[in-house]
This record gives structure tokens, C-alpha cells and sequence, in this order.
């Protein structure tokens, strides 16, 4: 099936997604299943009941959503804030929040790397937020298969996890640090009486977003920020906090931001160009510069000088011309 605008901007509206970052063919079979599953016999069916069941809507959202994530996934983001949560935060509890959090592996590496650490149990405190209600209730349950452990540091696995029938159950006083709610990360009242996070993570998820979404969604992030506090990001989101004028925290390899700061004077915006005037377009150009011509005349090279012979002279027989750069008699002459 092709994919309605309506569709489009549906889920743009609803969680900020850029259909083009996930891929058109991800979206028409989400929308496909969703078909199959409420019987809708055409496309404009299943349109009039979105518009009516708020119920189908989440579950278009949960079809959608892309959930590919697993324990220690770019671990140097989590023994950044180990050491962080030692060092800088030592005294108050910390309070950390990983969003989008999946089904749980983010925050729960979290707990992981500050229980390692030394730091005690009732010293930090984790929300986790996510949008599917099927992710958080996978997280609650905390039974991970094989495919949530990768990479070759599998150490944390024998201490913190116990071998059940379904894979590994995760030991309940790393369970017992993470409170888990379902939340959307473009809701104006999300946190709302919360206390500002000393660390934030939301890693990999800004990249789907449109350039409107991403500013949103950044500007959420920085109002849930403590002033002294520090927003993880993916590696391929770095350029996104940059151009919002985050500041980059110059921790190798753990892509960490502090928020702005609020006496630095706003970037100054370049005017708009005013529309060219040369086509009907109602595009807005840029004056370019006016082409050089080059010239149809090209200078002449001056002739260059032969030699020229002024006297035959014979070599084992061959005559030989003796030549001479000197120039030519004149005729006159």
C-alpha cells in the first residue's frame, strides 16, 4: 500500500517521527498489521478509526517505534557517569533519567555501572520513560534474551542476573533503583514538579526526528536539566546539540553536553535573502555574484626564435650545417 500523507503526519504530530530516517516500508507494514488487526477493509477505514480510538493510535505508535537496544550499549557513556557520580555529585542523591528507555536496558546499565562503582543503593534514584506500554511492561518484568547482551564484556551479566527459563532475570536491587512510567517526550506537562536531573540520558533517538521535532525535544531536555548537570547523546547526535548551542563536556568517546549557558547572548540569525524576482518560483535565492567573460582574444605567443645556418661544414662525409642564434641579415642589407 503507499502511505497516506495523513499517516505521515500523524506520526510527526504524535512523536516528532521523520518517516524518511526509519524508512517508508517500515511504516507501510506497521500500518498493514494494524489493518490486518482491526479488520479495516481499505485505508480510509483505518484513517476514520484512528481519528476516534485513542486506544489504536498507541498501537500504531507501539508498531512503529523503533526498540533496537541492549545492555552497555556505548559503555563509555556509563563509566563516564559512574566516575561523574563519585567525583562531582558525591553528598546529595543523584538523580538520573533515561528517555526513551526501551524495554529497560539503558537504565538498568545505569544502575549497574553506579552499583559497581561503590556507589551505595539509596545514594541515586533513575526514571525511565518511554512512550510503549509494551516496552515498559518488558522492563518491569526484567527478562532479557541473549540478544540484549553483545560485545565481549559480559562480566556484569554473572554478577548482576540469575539464569531463568525465559534467559536472565535481572536481580531485583538493580530493579529496585529504576522507576519505569510511560511517558511522550513532546507532552508540555511530562515531568512537570519534578526536580531537575543531574544526568540525562536520551542516546539515538533524536536522529529520527524532524529539524522541528529535534529542537523541541532538545528544549524539553534542557528544562528537565539541572545547571550543572550533563545530557548524553548518541554519536550520531553531536552536531544536533552543537548547533543548539549546548556545550560539549570534552569527555572522550561519552558524547556529553552541559546545557546552555543562560548569560551568553542568543546566536545572531543571518536575514533571509529576498525572493530573485527571476522566476515564478517563490523560491527565496541568493544573489550570486556576476560571471566574468572570458575574452574571445587570446594574447599571441611572440614567435620563437630558430637558428638559423651560416655555414655547411662536412662530418665523415655528411655535410653539417653550423648554425647561429645571431639574427638574420635584413634584406636591405
Amino acid at each position: 500500500m503507499t502511505v497516506s500523507r495523513y499517516f505521515i503526519d500523524f506520526l510527526n504530530a504524535e512523536i516528532g517521527l521523520d518517516v524518511d530516517s526509519i524508512g517508508i516500508m517500515h511504516v507501510e507494514r506497521a500500518i498493514d498489521e494494524r489493518l490486518r488487526a482491526t479488520r479495516s477493509p481499505h485505508a480510509a477505514a483505518y484513517q476514520a478509526l484512528l481519528q476516534t480510538d485513542a486506544g489504536e493510535r498507541q498501537a500504531l505508535i507501539e508498531a512503529v517505534v523503533v526498540g533496537e537496544t541492549w545492555f552497555f550499549r556505548d559503555r563509555e557513556a556509563f563509566h563516564t557517569a559512574a566516575r561523574l557520580a563519585r567525583q562531582q555529585f558525591a553528598g546529595s542523591p543523584l538523580r538520573l533519567l533515561s528517555l526513551p528507555c526501551s524495554t529497560g536496558e539503558e537504565p538498568y546499565s545505569l544502575a549497574m555501572a553506579l552499583l559497581d562503582a561503590g556507589m551505595p543503593p539509596d545514594s541515586f534514584h533513575i526514571d525511565a520513560i518511554d512512550i510503549s506500554a509494551e516496552a515498559i511492561a518488558a522492563a518491569g518484568r526484567g527478562i532479557y534474551g541473549s540478544n540484549a547482551f553483545r560485545g565481549r564484556q559480559l562480566d556484569f551479566r554473572a554478577r548482576h542476573f540469575t539464569a531463568v527459563a525465559g534467559g536472565q532475570r535481572l536481580n531485583d536491587p538493580v530493579r529496585a533503583r529504576v522507576r519505569f512510567r510511560q511517558g511522550n517526550l513532546f507532552d508540555p506537562a511530562l515531568l512537570a514538579g519534578e526536580a531537575p536531573y543531574d544526568l540525562v540520558f536520551c542516546r539515538n533517538v533524536l536522529i529520527y526526528f524532524d529539524r522541528d521535532a529535534q529542537q523541541r525535544a532538545i528544549s524539553t531536555l534542557c528544562a528537565r536539566l539541572a545547571p550543572h548537570g550533563l545530557l548524553f547523546v548518541g554519536p550520531a547526535e553531536s552536531g544536533l546539540l552543537v548547533r543548539a548551542q549546548l556545550r560539549p563536556a570534552g569527555i572522550p568517546l561519552a558524547f556529553a553536553f552541559h546545557p546552555p549557558a543562560t548569560d551568553e547572548p542568543a546566536p545572531r540569525r543571518m536575514p533571509r535573502p529576498a525572493p530573485c524576482g527571476r522566476c515564478a518560483c517563490r523560491q527565496q535565492h541568493r544573489r550570486r555574484p556576476p560571471r566574468r567573460r572570458a575574452s574571445r582574444l587570446r594574447r599571441r605567443r611572440p614567435p620563437r626564435r630558430r637558428p638559423w645556418p651560416t655555414a655547411w661544414t662536412t662530418h665523415d662525409g655528411w655535410p653539417m650545417a653550423v648554425t647561429s642564434t645571431r639574427p638574420r641579415p635584413s634584406a636591405n642589407a
